[in-house]
């Protein structure tokens, strides 16, 4: 890969890390993250114009586009590049130190209180499937139809 494809693969790894665990990456996990993509080939399959590159580049600006992606993709776009990247991170930042302490801490509570909690992330996660269906619906659209009409000639 080239110093630019680097620097956003580690500004993709920092916003995504900020999404799952909302701590910065440490050098270790952003090269490791990077040496993943070299190596497997199915984590750069999304074609240029696609909407799951799309999908990758906006979410990866800021954490709250990626959850929105999150939402989406969960219900309606479960084969997307994305989740296959935050599985990728998920394991490198289980597996190292400090993020590894996010995974193993028990957060005890009473019965009352994980239901709260519950459902309060219920709400939340139904209302941002409902913002995201109505923000990417039309752009996956989009994209939909302007590969079927296929590449204009002049």
């Amino acid at each position: 890969m080239n110093p630019t494809a680097d620097a956003v693969l580690a500004h993709e790894c920092a916003v995504f890390c900020r999404y799952l665990v909302a701590q910065s990456p440490t050098a270790y996990v952003v090269e490791v993250y990077g040496d993943a993509h070299r190596r497997v080939a199915r984590l750069q399959e999304a074609a240029p114009g696609s909407f799951d590159r799309w999908l990758t580049q906006t979410a990866s600006k800021h954490p709250m586009l990626t959850k929105l992606a999150d939402a989406y993709t969960a219900v309606f776009f479960r084969r997307a590049l994305i989740r296959e990247k935050w599985v990728l991170l998920l394991a490198i930042l289980e597996t190292s130190a400090p993020t590894s302490a996010c995974f193993d801490l028990a957060h005890p509570a009473g019965r009352w209180i994980l239901a709260a909690r519950m459902i309060q992330r219920g709400v939340v996660f139904a209302a941002f499937v409902i913002l995201s269906a109505a923000l990417l619906w039309p752009v996956r659209l989009f994209f939909a139809v302007r590969s079927w009409r296929g590449p204009r000639s002049s």
